[in-house]
């Protein structure tokens, strides 16, 4: 089974994160996957991956938010098996190129955020509602986003599946204590430590 992952971008963030860090382990157990930038801007994430694995990495341009993509877009659903979809607007612009196509290539996105706010929005609730049809199954972070989708959707339960993101033991394992001194701490200075940001949409509610 040929499987490509399709993002934005490889910039900093969560669902890039998840990328770069599954993608190798993809690979390592001789899963066929490669990856679709809609922005291919070399950044350290993209350069992370490139060095890590032998990941196919294309991209469509260098922006975000470029229509022709739709049809750009097009060529790959004949070449796989399977495109998994993370965050918005590529999520939008596989669809929309699955429609157009009327291809049969099935199609999963990954919901990596607990407030998306075009479902906040009456005015896109019914293309939000085609779109999201479109998906052979939904991937949510939590149970709480797996919760918002059903209670704006009503449709099949079944078609939503919480997948917790985890985290690679081994790096933990390998990684190398930094000095206290260094950051101006003391051994009986308290840290913590939040991997996250702060922002309201981080909080999760059930």
């Amino acid at each position: 089974m040929k499987v490509l992952h399709v993002i934005n971008s490889l910039h900093t963030g969560g669902a890039e994160q998840l990328l770069v860090s599954t993608l190798p382990l993809m690979e390592k157990h001789h899963v066929d996957v490669d990856l679709l930038l809609l922005n291919g801007e070399r950044t350290p994430f993209y350069q992370k991956l490139e060095k890590e694995s032998n990941i196919q990495i294309t991209s469509l341009g260098k922006s975000f938010y470029n229509p022709l993509y739709i049809i750009k877009l097009i060529p790959y659903l004949n070449k796989y098996d399977l495109i998994h979809v993370h965050l918005f607007p590529a999520m939008y612009f596989v669809a929309l190129a699955k429609l157009l196509s009327f291809s049969k290539t099935k199609l999963v996105f990954t919901e990596h955020s607990t407030s998306n706010k075009r479902l906040q929005n009456r005015m896109y609730f019914p293309f939000e509602r085609l779109i999201y049809s479109l998906y052979t199954s939904v991937i949510c972070i939590s149970e709480s986003v797996r919760k918002t989708l059903l209670d704006k959707f009503y449709n099949d339960e079944g078609k939503y599946q919480v997948i917790e993101n985890g985290i690679n033991l081994e790096n933990i394992a390998r990684a190398v204590a930094s000095s206290r001194s260094e950051f101006n701490f003391t051994d009986q200075d308290k840290l913590i430590c939040m991997v996250a940001g702060f922002r309201k949409r981080k909080i999760t509610t059930q």
